[in-house]
């Protein structure tokens, strides 16, 4: 029965890494390689420094609202949900399908006794306000940078038809938000049909199925309060915009300031590329979303240049930035898990994850 289990989890960590790796071969054969190692040399290590800085404060602030998104029922400070923060980006890092997320909430309720469907439902929520800002900041920079022509350039390299790469981009968005909201506003309908679901399975499934149900309903319940959805707005564009200022010291160390008229057009240019590279790079597949972060950061970097900037140099600028974004939770998660007498073996393969996994992979996937 174990393997049985495990077989389809195989494939979809083999079908994961396929797609990394066949989104790398694209990468790499639209590259010029020599071309590329020449342009590493040519980075001004200084300016990557205040790009991580801002990423983990941006990661800092992100901590700072799950709190709140939480409606405080975790006990635990914005430190230690950093901490928290820090061990789940590690965990989607270097696993497919976004696993981090069961991960973060495992280790949130092992840090904070609170059940592992109230922190999946919180990131749900969490997912909705990123989604929604992230649109927000691709209309709001819409006017100051050829957003309509960027997609339609976007549309010629991907040989995608303008009209469903648009489809493409907002359609997962707005099903999310569409079924966050309906699961919030009928959550007694929401729960009644998951019943008529799980009383299919056998009773220690659907017990559990339910259980998790009523957490994520429980903690979605905190949207319905307008003033507390407009301080998550207001907690959730500086997120972003921290983001984005580390796309600029990356730029920054590359000198593509050259490419843009001043300094504005450049930060301008930098929030549409994070929107659109954050956007492209949602999808659960490959771990930290390696591949197609790095082709959508470039083809956009270059599109909102008119292609001004040399594709080698747009290669190397999605390739560094991405490695900042990476390592430093890779890192500091692997500290924090030593820290607390825990390693990422041992808590990716804690039975809680593994019913977490089986009974509610579907749900924020």
């Amino acid at each position: 029965m174990k393997l049985i289990l495990r077989k389809p989890r195989v494939i979809k960590i083999a079908t994961g890494l396929s797609i990394a790796f066949l989104l790398l071969i694209l990468f790499t054969i639209t590259s010029d390689i020599p071309v590329i190692l020449q342009t590493f040399k040519k980075i001004n290590v200084v300016y990557l420094i205040p790009a991580v800085a801002l990423y983990l404060i941006s990661l800092w602030v992100r901590s700072f609202r799950w709190k709140y998104l939480l409606m405080l029922k975790s006990g635990l400070d914005t430190p230690a949900l950093f901490q928290v923060v820090c061990v789940g980006y590690m965990a989607n890092n270097l696993l497919p399908f976004r696993i981090g997320e069961f991960i973060r909430s495992y280790y949130l309720s092992k840090k904070s006794n609170s059940p592992i469907g109230v922190g999946l439902s919180s990131i749900m929520l969490e997912h909705l306000l990123d989604a929604i800002t992230l649109l927000f900041l691709v209309i709001i920079t819409g006017p100051f940078v050829p957003l309509a022509d960027t997609l339609k350039q976007i549309s010629a390299v991907t040989k995608i038809e303008y009209e469903i790469l648009i489809i493409l981009c907002t359609s997962p968005f707005i099903v999310a938000s569409m079924l966050t909201l309906s699961i919030t506003y009928f959550h007694e309908t929401t729960l009644r049909i998951v019943s008529q679901i799980s009383i299919r399975f056998p009773n220690k499934f659907d017990a559990k199925i339910k259980k998790i149900s009523e957490d994520i309903v429980r903690g979605l319940s905190s949207i319905k309060s307008w003033r507390y959805n407009k301080v998550m707005m207001i907690t959730s564009i500086p997120i972003w915009v921290l983001e984005a200022l580390s796309f600029h010291f990356v730029g920054l160390s590359l000198g593509l300031q050259n490419a843009f008229d001043g300094q504005t057009e450049m930060f301008l240019s930098n929030l549409l590329m994070t929107s659109i590279t954050n956007i492209g790079s949602s999808i659960p597949a490959s771990p930290g979303g390696t591949g197609i972060f790095e082709f959508v950061c470039r083809e956009t970097l270059l599109i909102v240049t008119n292609y001004q900037v040399p594709r080698a140099t747009g290669s190397v600028f999605a390739i560094t930035l991405h490695a900042c974004l990476m390592l430093p939770t890779i890192i500091l998660g692997q500290i924090f898990l030593l820290k607390d007498g825990l390693s990422f073996y041992q808590l990716y393969r804690s039975k809680p994850i593994h019913d977490a996994k089986q009974d509610t992979e579907d749900q924020i996937s």
